[in-house]
């Protein structure tokens, strides 16, 4: 999975700096935590579902509750992610991204139109 993000995107750090992993429990890794998210928000999975997944695939065993609540505390963490993932495909026409947002029950992040 790193390897598709920007070579100089440190996953763990910035989960760290923004609050997303803040100590080894259920969730190993920021690398765990990018995993989840895709499955719940990517997939479609319901939390439940995600849940099921990740303990059947050994990767994290966790309560639904508790997968919501690292979740929103990880929006701000995965905007910071779409945003260098973005920034990589600068190639891009400027503004063509406007009004991209991550949203959770808790917060919203709004990534900057470049404009």
């Amino acid at each position: 999975m790193r390897e598709r993000l920007p070579a100089d995107f440190d996953l763990e750090a910035t989960a760290r700096l923004r609050g997303a992993f803040t100590r080894v429990r259920e969730i190993k890794n920021a690398e765990t935590l990018l995993r989840l998210a895709l499955a719940y928000g990517g997939l479609g999975m319901s939390l439940r579902e995600t849940c099921a997944w990740a303990e059947v695939g050994g990767i994290a065993r966790l309560s639904d509750p508790s997968l919501l609540e690292r979740l929103c505390k990880a929006a701000p963490w995965l905007g910071d992610i779409v945003a260098a993932l973005i920034a990589e495909q600068a190639k891009a026409p400027a503004g063509r991204f406007h009004g991209v947002s991550l949203a959770c029950a808790r917060w919203n992040v709004d990534l900057p139109s470049g404009r």
